[in-house]
């Protein structure tokens, strides 16, 4: 087995060794500490990227919190009874008055004139 391996020069310490073939640049040792760091630092990457994503979720969360709070507030503006305006505030006309002005402005008395018809639809849609 030792036939098959060649002689190297190890990249990081200048130790001779007998490699498996030249893509082998390290001694068994220095690629024993090599991977050992390459290890290290992708832990700290890893941890680095967990503290981020951690801190992300924080702001998401704080954010849907506050949509939920929006949601919520809609929610109640939703289920509660519309405000009317006072009775004193709109105009009424008294429906007697009403009566007249609707047969007066009826589309049938003005051979179906567009001013007839809108008068007497606002008529009907303000029905006392």
């Amino acid at each position: 087995m030792s036939e098959d391996r060649i002689q190297m020069t190890c990249c990081d310490c200048g130790a001779e060794f007998l490699a498996l073939g030249e893509w082998q640049v390290r001694c068994r040792r220095c690629y024993t500490i090599h991977k050992a760091e390459q290890a290290a630092a992708e832990a700290c990457d890893h941890t680095d990227r967990l503290a981020a994503l951690e801190r992300e979720i924080a702001t998401l969360r704080g954010q849907l919190a506050d949509i939920a709070a929006d949601r919520d507030r809609w929610r109640l503006l939703a289920q509660a009874k519309p405000k009317r305006a006072p009775r004193a505030l709109k105009p009424r006309i008294p429906p007697d008055v009403w009566r007249r002005l609707l047969q007066t402005a009826h589309p049938d008395k003005h051979n179906g004139s567009t001013v007839a018809v809108e008068a007497t639809r606002w008529l009907l849609e303000n029905r006392p």
